[in-house]
């Protein structure tokens, strides 16, 4: 049942069958109405002014009591046939009117949305792969997912919202890099162990679903039977005035569907709605709902946060001890030849460095991360340093690698073996401290 012709005569059969029906019980309604109601009325007036005549007459009316009793519950009983048909007759009108919005948005399809098909699903689930969707973190920590679903044929409406993750703390985003760290660039930011097969992009960035345009307007759902708008509310564009056409002028027409057709969106808020807007990672969800398929989505692109290493191994305690973890490759940076990259900052701290001036250090909050500040004549000389891990010196090359000139971070960047750095700028000193 996938083209529009076969939906439309699925409900037009429907509606027949609703439309025959009615006709049948208000037929039926009629000859009710007609025929016993009005002799059983007709039979209780007369034997009621019977018994009024008796009575005046001292004839004993009240000896005819019992047929009046009998003759008004058999007008009750008739009375209450006529108000089952009256309902079952309402019922019908009722599931006509519902089809109302079913026809609407088939002749929308077909008129103004120009569509010789209608896409056909089996159930809503298989919607969400469409949605785009942003994993916010707070230390790489996720705190939240936002969904996005667009509308194809209604570029001025979209299906958004953002649901808070609880359990986030247990988990760190992959490709997640520290504040500290993300002036290097992606590919000298070397993971131990595993290097960065991300490339140093976070995974919480926008994921696009599989359909670039995104939703359709209008879907068939098989397992529902029924016609389900995207949205609550339905748009199209109408000319302005008989130039219009012409001109190319139009103005945005919106007309909402009513809750017995129940909307995508609609669906969405439910569940939202349904379990608190918060989506529980250590909880169980069917796979055929919206949370479990966002769970799976914040599972993929993150790991398990086995906690905060020891900081007394990653952070030394002094700006000596700093300077020996990374003395071998400061060295081999100071006695590596020059060159024409080397200049205006770098230049003055290799220049300074061969005089023999050693770089003060101190501990950032990423393990091998320090700030240093390198004292010149009249400045000092302000920057970052990473030594990667020892298990990736086979991926750091041996030749000095510079990138010249200012970027977002930093005025200049450097690679020496293990050693990282970057120039953030320079602090010129008082001139009475200089003379």
């Amino acid at each position: 049942m996938s083209t529009q012709q076969d939906i439309v005569q699925v409900y037009e059969a429907a509606r027949m069958e609703l439309e025959h029906a009615l006709l049948n019980e208000q037929t039926e309604l009629v000859a009710m109405a007609n025929g016993p109601l009005t002799k059983l009325r007709d039979e209780v007036a007369r034997l009621e002014k019977v018994a009024r005549e008796m009575d005046e007459r001292g004839l004993g009316g009240v000896l005819l009591g019992g047929q009046i009793r009998q003759k008004h519950l058999a007008l009750q009983a008739h009375n209450e046939k006529i108000s089952e048909k009256k309902g079952r007759i309402s019922k019908l009108h009722g599931a006509l009117e519902k089809l109302e919005p079913t026809f609407w948005l088939l002749r929308h399809a077909r008129e103004h949305l120009k569509r010789e098909t209608i896409p056909t699903i089996e159930c809503i689930s298989d919607l969400f792969a469409l949605c785009e969707t942003e994993i916010h973190e707070q230390n790489g920590h996720p705190v939240s997912i936002e969904v996005l679903f667009r509308i194809k044929d209604q570029q001025a409406q979209a299906i958004r919202h953002r649901i808070a993750l609880a359990g986030g703390e247990n988990r760190i985003i992959k490709g997640f890099i520290p504040q500290d760290l993300r002036w290097l660039p992606t590919s000298w930011l070397l993971t131990a162990g595993e290097g960065n097969p991300n490339h140093g992009q976070s995974q919480a960035v926008i994921k696009r679903g599989e359909h670039p345009v995104g939703l359709e307007s209008l879907y068939f759902v098989q397992s529902e039977n029924r016609l389900m708008p995207a949205t609550e509310r339905v748009g199209w564009l109408e000319p302005v005035g008989a130039k219009s056409l012409v001109q190319g002028q139009f103005t945005g027409t919106q007309r909402p569907i009513e809750t017995d057709l129940v909307s995508f969106q609609e669906k969405i808020v439910q569940e939202i709605n349904a379990v608190g807007n918060t989506l529980k990672l250590g909880d169980n969800y069917d796979s055929q709902s919206l949370f479990g398929f966002l769970k799976t989505v914040v599972l993929n692109r993150t790991s398990e946060f086995a906690g905060k290493p020891d900081s007394s191994a990653n952070k030394p305690t002094s700006s000596e001890q700093a300077l020996q973890s990374i003395e071998s490759c400061w060295e081999q940076f100071v006695r590596n030849p020059w060159c024409p990259e080397l200049e205006g900052l770098l230049a003055n701290l290799k220049y300074y460095g061969e005089r023999g001036e050693k770089p003060r250090l101190w501990p950032l909050s990423s393990p091998g991360s320090f700030g240093f500040r390198l004292r010149t004549d009249d400045s000092w000389i302000v920057g970052n340093m990473y030594l990667s891990p020892k298990n990736d010196d086979n991926r750091a090359g041996s030749a000095l690698e510079i990138i010249p000139g200012k970027t977002r971070l930093v005025e200049y960047s450097f690679r020496m073996g293990r050693l990282c750095g970057c120039i953030l700028g320079e602090e010129r000193l008082p001139k009475a401290a200089t003379d």
